[in-house]
């Protein structure tokens, strides 16, 4: 250890500190406040899973479209090409900017699916 004090990020709002908290002081969000190193860690890691489940979805959605091109009879209905295309652009433009530093799908997906209250209003752990 070098001894230099260690600095704090936020994902989500990209507050800084030096101090380690519970959760993020500014937006008060308990997941996503950690050192930046561990932060820049997590960015990097999400930018390549999301970039590679949003170029999975776009590829079967285009397999799907040649073999429903090439078939005479239909074989996968209009909405299945929407979400298949529309999750997958979703996806890869969430990795893409994961790699710029921008966390906004890790923050949609952690706003539903997560319970992801302010750290004020919830006990500490002791």
């Amino acid at each position: 250890m070098t001894g230099e004090p260690k600095t704090f990020m936020c994902v989500f709002c990209k507050y800084r500190s030096q101090e380690r908290n519970f959760g993020c002081p500014r937006c008060g969000r308990r997941y996503g406040y950690g050192e930046v190193r561990t932060v820049k860690a997590i960015q990097l890691a999400q930018a390549v899973v999301f970039t590679v489940i949003g170029g999975f979805l776009i590829l079967l959605g285009l397999s799907i479209l040649v073999s429903e091109l090439r078939l005479p009879y239909p074989m996968a209905p209009w909405w299945a090409f929407t979400l298949l295309f529309g999750f997958g652009a979703l996806f890869v433009a969430g990795g893409l900017s994961s790699f710029f530093g921008n966390s906004w799908l890790l923050g949609l997906l952690l706003l539903l699916f997560a319970r992801n209250q302010s750290y004020s209003s919830v006990e500490r752990p002791k």
